[in-house]
């Protein structure tokens, strides 16, 4: 089934969030928890913002109270709902949380039917607002970049369907968000699906609302999938209708007849091609600097990021074979570099430290791990990521389990495990 949308509780009492999570994942939302303010900045800045929080007044062991954060939230972005609940509640504090900006407010013990209605209104709130989190942005001077965001423009101002090819890890899904973004549906859902894990029941209840539909990575779509599609496309589906795909295995796809003509004739009203980093190195410097600010703004650090010259010419040097996630990833381990040493400069030295880039022997920081599987490459991200974070708060692991969000018992099984050659590995 697909996800009604992303929720980050925040909330000290172990009991109330394992409830509210029972109800929400219930209903069909992604959840995700915090038990203090420290644990739910990290749980940000490793997914980005949430569609929905719902906190707590009064949080024990805690660095920020609810108030301190809803602020906080509000001024990161005025379109986030927040909920806020307490068991101390009176009209006084509730007054002064709607003035800050809460959208609601509910006492403990709370009435599960208001809740969930409560809710489901937040975030209609929140699309009739334009959605929350972070608004997607292309600055390009690369030619080749600069014609796809015009043509992604152009179809955002229609509403015909959108294929989108490009190298794996190019970022095709975040320009058909883009289009989203720009288009008259902007205050509605986006919903985005895998479609090699496609079902009827996903695809029956993923276009049966007027927002946009993006199909990521189409050329996986079964053979009874692609009948099915093929048979909603016909029929006029309400939702905008995008899809991804990697144009090489599509075009293979097609010449064996193992892809619907018909099908593909549907989806491609208009095609995009989204460009290699190898065709884009003059923008390499401010995609880092973004992705480095975004992440820093995330920690609570703020300010502009520079990379420097040196930097900028160690970028242009590497292959990039991972794409866009390979330097997104290079650019969360100079981040976490650069804020253990207190720096906002960007220097050759974050990208050649002890980071994802040493444990792939050099070869780039996707790509390396792409040349493994699953397991093996999250425990070597696991491990650097860890060690790293130990590192920045000297190896407190009761500081370090709370950046990560992590109970300290489980966060300490885990890194004794990884470095213990992951016999525990799947600990916590």
């Amino acid at each position: 089934m697909a996800s009604k949308g992303r929720i980050l509780i925040v909330d000290d009492e172990k009991d109330i969030r394992f409830l509210l999570r029972e109800i929400l994942e219930d209903e069909g939302y992604d959840v995700s928890e915090a038990a203090h303010s420290e644990a739910a900045y990290a749980d940000i800045a490793a997914k980005g913002m949430p569609d929905l929080v719902i906190l707590d007044i009064w949080l024990e062991n805690s660095d920020r109270d609810g108030m301190e954060i809803l602020g906080d939230l509000k001024r990161r972005s005025k379109t986030l709902p927040v909920l806020m609940i307490s068991g101390h509640g009176n009209i006084e504090m509730a007054v002064k949380a709607i003035k800050i900006g809460a959208y609601d407010f509910i006492e403990k013990p709370f009435n599960t039917d208001r809740l969930l209605h409560l809710v489901s209104r937040a975030f209609e709130q929140g699309r009739k607002r334009g959605g929350a989190g972070r608004k997607i942005d292309f600055v390009s001077v690369s030619p080749d970049m600069q014609a796809a965001i015009k043509a992604a423009q152009k179809a955002a101002a229609g509403e015909a369907r959108v294929l989108i090819t490009g190298a794996w890890g190019t970022g095709r899904a975040h320009l058909a968000k883009y289009i989203h973004q720009e288009s008259q549906r902007a205050g509605k859902a986006c919903v985005s699906i895998q479609c090699a894990a496609l079902d009827a029941p996903t695809l029956a209840e993923a276009l049966a609302h007027e927002g946009s539909v993006i199909f990521r990575d189409i050329h996986k779509l079964s053979a009874s999938m692609q009948a099915d599609l093929l048979g909603r496309l016909n029929a006029k589906p309400e939702a905008r209708v995008m899809a991804t795909a990697d144009a090489a295995l599509l075009d293979g796809l097609r010449r064996e007849g193992k892809f619907l003509s018909d099908l593909y004739e549907r989806l491609s009203v208009v095609t995009l091609v989204m460009p290699t980093l190898q065709d884009r190195r003059a923008d390499l410097a401010d995609m880092c600097a973004s992705m480095i600010g975004g992440y820093f703004d995330a920690w609570g650090l703020g300010g502009p990021v520079r990379v420097n010259g040196p930097a900028i010419d160690a970028l242009k040097q590497m292959a990039f074979e991972g794409q866009a996630l390979e330097l997104e990833a290079l650019c969360f381990a100079a981040a976490v570099s650069m804020a253990q040493a207190g720096r906002k400069e960007v220097t050759p030295n974050d990208f050649a430290s002890d980071a994802p880039a040493a444990v792939t022997g050099g070869e780039g920081v996707a790509s390396g791990w792409l040349q493994t599987d699953l397991r093996t490459a999250r425990e070597a991200f696991e491990r650097w990521y860890l060690e790293n974070i130990m590192a920045r708060f000297d190896g407190n692991v009761s500081q370090a389990a709370a950046f990560a969000g992590m109970d300290r018992t489980a966060f300490h099984r885990k890194l004794k495990a990884l470095k213990g050659g992951g016999e525990d590995a799947e600990a916590a």
